[in-house]
């Protein structure tokens, strides 16, 4: 039996063969570490239907994550407190004193009255009732104005006659209150009747006590009478 030669490499082809693969190595070497490259880079993608999270995003039932800190300077959020051992910028203590500083205190000083007037704006009428011959009448009026000092009482007298026989007579005080400007009007009204005028046959009294508001006025008026005749008095008094 004939074992068949083996054919000797030819040593050329050999050496073509490896220049060769020589060349192509970094080519081949760079084409692999692309296709590596691009692989970890591209991101896989979700099946159809999937929800992509966000790893940022708060989960529900999970705690958010804590918010950035405060800067140095920076304003506090609604709701947040001041760090305890924090102290308040050193304008605002000068701020505060200069506001306290500007507040006057004001003090309310009473006012006082140290005198007011009394006007006295009346009538009256007067009857003497005769038995031998006709009745005798005379009306007029009532007309003063008196300064009223605190401390000091001004004083008012008036009086008629009618018919020689009845007489009236008016006879008051009047105080006045510094504190309020008030004036209290006291005092009295009388009727007389005799054989003439200046006879004091006294027929009766009437008292009269009132206050003035200052800046008001008030009404007083005053009856007296009996068989032999009659005194009637209307008075309208004003604290001007």
């Amino acid at each position: 039996m004939t074992v068949p030669s083996r054919r000797r490499a030819n040593p050329r082809a050999m050496r073509r063969a490896r220049s060769v693969v020589a060349a192509l190595a970094p080519l081949i070497l760079t084409t692999s570490l692309t296709a590596c490259v691009v692989k970890q880079e591209v991101a896989p993608i979700p099946a159809t239907g999937a929800v992509t999270q966000n790893p940022s995003a708060a989960q529900p039932g999970s705690l958010a994550p804590p918010g950035p800190a405060a800067q140095p300077g920076s304003p506090a959020q609604p709701g947040s407190k001041t760090p305890s051992g924090s102290k308040a910028p050193s304008g605002s203590t000068a701020t505060s004193r200069s506001t306290a500083s500007s507040q006057q205190v004001t003090t309310a000083v009473a006012q006082t009255y140290s005198s007011r007037t009394l006007r006295i704006n009346g009538s009256y009428d007067l009857l003497d009732v005769e038995s031998l011959t006709a009745d005798e009448t005379k009306t007029g009026t009532i007309t003063a104005s008196k300064v009223v000092t605190s401390g000091a009482p001004a004083s008012f007298h008036w009086e008629d006659c009618a018919g020689g026989e009845v007489q009236g007579y008016l006879d008051l005080t009047a105080t006045l209150n510094s504190a309020t400007g008030d004036i209290t009007v006291s005092g009295a009204a009388g009727y007389y009747e005799g054989k003439s005028c200046g006879v004091t046959n006294d027929r009766g009294w009437r008292p009269i006590s009132l206050t003035i508001p200052r800046g008001g006025s008030m009404n007083r008026t005053v009856t007296m009478g009996d068989a032999n005749g009659h005194v009637l008095i209307d008075l309208n008094l004003y604290n001007e």
